[in-house]
């Protein structure tokens, strides 16, 4: 896991230096474009839906299911979120040229609190899994996680092996 602190540029580019690109397999193996999901995420962050991994196939199934969905169905509360949430997907296409990679964060994105022109992200990559933020929500996400470090080692204890005793 690891996080960069990039500058968006002119036109809301963000530029992806090599050594970040090298962490991010599905990045890093494409030889054209790529073309990847992104949904805000309930920290505050966007998240990227890596193609053709399990989270983009079941958000689009997900997406067609309530799509198809009866006008009677659409008066769920349930369902309308669901709705709400899948038509707030953007998609977002990472250009590689040489040795430049990058991609311009769409205006959906920014109202939605990603970072413009001349501000900072963040990019924050765990294995496949990538988010970027802008860099104020970021903080603001770490300081009120900051306290909790030891209910979080808690509650991950089981997942990542590690003895408590």
């Amino acid at each position: 896991m690891q996080r960069w602190v990039v500058k968006v540029e002119e036109q809301h580019r963000l530029r992806l230096p090599p050594e970040m690109v090298v962490r991010i397999p599905w990045l890093a193996k494409a030889e054209g474009p790529v073309t990847v999901s992104a949904i805000l995420d309930q920290q505050g962050g966007v998240r990227l839906l890596p193609p053709k991994s399990d989270q983009h196939k079941l958000h689009e199934e997900i997406a067609k299911r309530v799509s198809e969905a009866s006008d009677e169905g659409l008066h769920s509360g349930a369902v309308l979120s669901l709705a709400r949430h899948s038509a707030n997907v953007v998609s977002l296409t990472f250009s590689k040229e040489r040795n430049r990679t990058s991609v311009v964060i769409p205006r959906e994105l920014r109202a939605q609190g990603a970072p413009s022109k001349g501000e900072d992200a963040v990019v924050f990559i765990y294995g496949t899994h990538v988010e970027i933020w802008h860099a104020r929500t970021w903080e603001t996400h770490l300081r009120s996680v900051d306290g909790k470090h030891e209910d979080l080692v808690a509650e991950s204890a089981e997942q990542l092996g590690i003895d408590e005793g």
